[in-house]
This record gives C-alpha cells, structure tokens and sequence, in this order.
C-alpha cells in the first residue's frame, strides 16, 4: 500500500534558465521541512536556453528526476510524462516560471485527501498578468463552469489529486487544458468532492508568457470541445 502522504511534482520547462533553479530549490526546501514525502520531475520541453544543463545539476538531488524532449510537446504531454515516473499517492505540478508560490503545495495538501481533491486559485496578485490574460481567464472560467454545470473558481491551477486518476484513466489534453481535464474527470466521472484554496500570483521570473500564443488559444478551444463530449453529464 502506497504511503498515503506522498506527493509528485512535475515540474514542465520551457526555456525556465532564469527561474527553475529557484522554484525547485523552494520545493526542496519545503520537503525538508515538511513531514511528506516528496519526489519532484523536471520535464524540460525542448528548451533551447541552459534549461537542460540547470535540470541536470538539480537531479543531483535525490528528490529530483528529469526528463528531456528533444522537442516541445506542451503542457499536457509533460505532465503525462512525468505522471509515469511517479509511485506517489497524490499527484501535482507546478509551473516553472516562478508565477505561483510553491508554498501553495503546503495549503492545498492540507486538502487533500482519497476522496476530496484539493484546487488553488489566485485572489491576490492579478496585477501581474496582463490585461488581456486576465479576461481570457475569466471568460475561460465561465464558459468551462456553465459548459460542465460547475461552479469551479479556476480551473487552470495545479490542483492535487490522487495519482490512481492517472493509473486508471488516460488523459487527452495536450496542451494547458490538461488542468481542466483532470478536475472535470475527478468530479464528473469520480463524483469526487473538492476543495479550493486561495493564493497569491507573483511576478514572473521565466520566459515570455505562453498560454497567449494564438496557437495555444486555438488548442484550448479545440479541446473544450472535446472535453464537452468527454465528460458533459
């Protein structure tokens, strides 16, 4: 039986040489000090910075694991990537671009449990974003909450879950609607309950901002469609 407080972090970067060394040195930190288990997966996505040389030297680290794509497959493959490394009982990632505090994890594991999954959304810090990114997430909240008949604050933070969600079921979502997919498979198709704690954006340290790449927008549409077939109820 798997210990009950094990967690894995994934962690994707994409060209993050300014902010990984810092973001999983605060996650190390908290491991030390914390009376969970931790395993960490730094799936560098085909950086083209020093990103790779910075995820080996971590993996000195016995709490860190790195996997390297020769190309970028996008958010939602990292986390699938990394998701099969890990035995651990509950499962998360964390963006690399220093934007979320990782002492969020600490909040949100105090959330968790075999049936309730624990998701964080941003109260403070909005100013960080720029205009157009925040309407975006707010028009992308509403749509996926009234879409799925949920009342759901945010849907593209990185939500704890238990692991077997990934054992037990392949998730389609390449790109940042991963998130999503997973919340909505937890509650609509686990009936699982939910949690949701509050944390603080904070500015940026990483590379030039990604979900905004009309590519990315054009994906997220896609696959809201897809996920509306998937699991609308």
């Amino acid at each position: 039986m798997k210990n009950l407080k094990t967690i894995g972090i994934v962690l994707p970067a994409l060209n993050e040489q300014n902010s990984l060394e810092n973001v999983v040195h605060e996650l190390i930190g908290f491991a030390q000090s914390s009376d969970w288990e931790f395993k960490l997966v730094i799936v560098n996505d085909g950086s083209v910075d020093d990103t790779r040389n910075i995820a080996d030297e971590l993996a000195k680290n016995s709490l860190v694991e790195v996997i390297h794509n020769k190309t970028s497959q996008n958010i939602g493959n990292c986390y699938s990537q990394g998701a099969k490394l890990l035995d651990t009982k509950f499962i998360t990632w964390l963006p690399t671009d220093g934007e979320i505090d990782p002492s969020v994890i600490k909040l949100l594991l105090e959330n968790v449990s075999e049936d309730q999954i624990s998701i964080p959304y941003p109260r403070w810090g909005r100013k960080n974003r720029n205009i157009l990114r925040r309407l975006l997430s707010v028009l992308y909240q509403f749509f996926v909450n009234k879409l799925f008949n949920l009342e759901v604050k945010y849907f593209n933070g990185n939500a704890i879950v238990p692991k077997e969600l990934f054992d037990n079921h392949k998730f389609t979502s390449s790109g940042f609607t991963i998130n999503a997919e997973i919340i909505l498979y937890a509650l609509k198709i686990k009936k699982m309950k939910y949690a949701e704690v509050p944390f603080t954006l904070r500015k940026r340290l990483g590379d030039k901002e990604k979900a905004l790449k009309v590519k990315n927008i054009i994906n997220v549409l896609k696959s809201i469609f897809q996920l509306y077939k998937r699991y609308h109820a």
